[in-house]
């Protein structure tokens, strides 16, 4: 019927006409898209446009059009005569992507954005887009590209008159320093976000304070993350910031946990309500690997195994390396902990290859960790040794103290 349609289009109507008529289903595309996008991540920058009219209920049928829409949208940013429309698309696409993968198309739909901003000569548009490309980057695990793209908006001041965009590429930044063993500089960057969050009265301010959180806990101030995730989800809710809402419970279970508080399961399940009820495949992965270990710590082997190998299947369906090894390494700790060393050495295995494929340091020093923590339990000690020198090593070289003692506790068992 569309291809009938359009060779009707062709034969009776006007070159001006046939223009009219796509720049309306353009706008359409567009107004339709960025509706279902600002309902499912509202917080996300975008490029300055008219806020469109409120067409979804909810995040379920906001993504029941885009599971459907999101290929006809994609070809219209590759359309010639999309012109200024690609990269607007593409931005309203990027909320989608973020919930469900794809990356890459994401990262296709974002270039061929990108290469027309820069035919347009559109600057704020380049950077939109690479920041676009750098956040599929961040989740497919392509860090060191993610970290390109952002570094790029910084250096060629494609963000200058846009203090907003300067922010979110800072709060990105931040992001791919933890995972590439700088949390110190992810401190940095999530804190210059922040300020500038702050000073311009704009929605970053929640995720600013969860990234910087988060590198805290990396390098063991925990108390300190835990007063960052604290405030980002007081000011979320008080917003009524659901994704991020879902987001920083995931990030609370997990310092609850490492600081060893009876607070942590009651977050677990919040975040898992939350992230469920959003279709956010990425938080219920994190919220399962988070409750699997905290479980398996306790002794508990009711769910854990099945918690940890759950979370690990979302995170190869929505194809995201990163927290894939990140989902490996949790399994490997939880078989540790109950006691089953020789299950853990395939995980944990498994997370090393991706870490170092992905230059995910910190996954790396997880899983070195991991691996010493179980050849000492078999009774290897020259492998233990070998794996525990190289995760204190890099542990203490990134500046990751709890995997740095962790290390250096396998270590000192085997000089005993």
């Amino acid at each position: 019927l569309r291809s009938y349609a359009a060779s009707r289009a062709a034969a009776d109507d006007t070159a001006a006409e046939q223009d009219a008529a796509r720049r309306r289903l353009f706008e359409h595309y567009l107004a339709t898209a960025d509706a279902a996008g600002r309902v499912l991540i509202p917080h996300f920058l975008r490029l300055p446009r008219a806020e469109p009219a409120r067409v979804f209920d909810g995040t379920e049928a906001a993504l029941d059009w885009l599971d459907t829409e999101w290929p006809n949208l994609a070809a219209a940013v590759e359309h010639p005569e999309a012109r200024e429309y690609a990269w607007h698309l593409a931005d309203a696409l990027r909320a989608f992507f973020h919930h469900r993968g794809h990356h890459s198309e994401w990262i296709d739909t974002a270039t061929t954005a990108l290469t027309a901003a820069q035919a347009a000569g559109a600057r704020q548009a380049q950077a939109a887009m690479r920041l676009s490309i750098a956040l599929a980057g961040v989740n497919s695990g392509r860090y060191a590209e993610a970290r390109a793209h952002l570094t790029t908006v910084l250096h060629d001041g494609l963000a200058a008159d846009w203090p907003a965009g300067r922010a979110a590429v800072l709060n990105n930044l931040s992001a791919v320093h933890q995972r590439l063993g700088d949390p110190h500089e992810a401190i940095a960057c999530g804190l210059e976000s922040l300020r500038l969050c702050e000073e311009l009265a704009i929605p970053g301010v929640t995720m600013a304070l969860a990234n910087v959180g988060f590198a805290c806990g990396q390098v063991g101030d925990l108390d300190e993350a835990l007063g960052h995730f604290g405030r980002a989800l007081e000011i979320a809710e008080r917003d009524g910031a659901k994704f991020s809402v879902a987001v920083v419970l995931v990030d609370l279970g997990h310092v609850h946990r490492d600081l060893g508080h009876p607070d942590a399961a009651a977050f677990y399940e919040r975040a898992l309500t939350a992230n469920r009820e959003l279709g956010y495949q990425y938080g219920e992965a994190a919220a399962l690997s988070g409750r699997a270990v905290l479980e398996a710590r306790a002794g508990d082997a009711t769910r854990a195994l099945s918690d940890a190998a759950e979370a690990v299947e979302l995170t190869r369906r929505i194809g995201d390396r990163g927290t894939e090894a990140s989902a490996l390494a949790a399994l490997g700790e939880t078989c540790l902990r109950l006691g089953r060393a020789a299950e853990a050495v395939s995980p944990l295995s498994a997370a090393l290859e991706i870490a170092r494929e992905t230059s995910f340091t910190w996954c790396e020093a997880a899983a070195l960790t991991g691996l010493a923590e179980a050849a000492l339990a078999v009774g290897d000690a020259e492998l233990a040794r070998t794996h525990g020198e190289a995760a204190a090593k890099l542990a203490a070289r990134s500046g990751y103290r709890p995997l740095e003692t962790r290390a250096a506790e396998t270590l000192g068992q085997l000089a005993r």
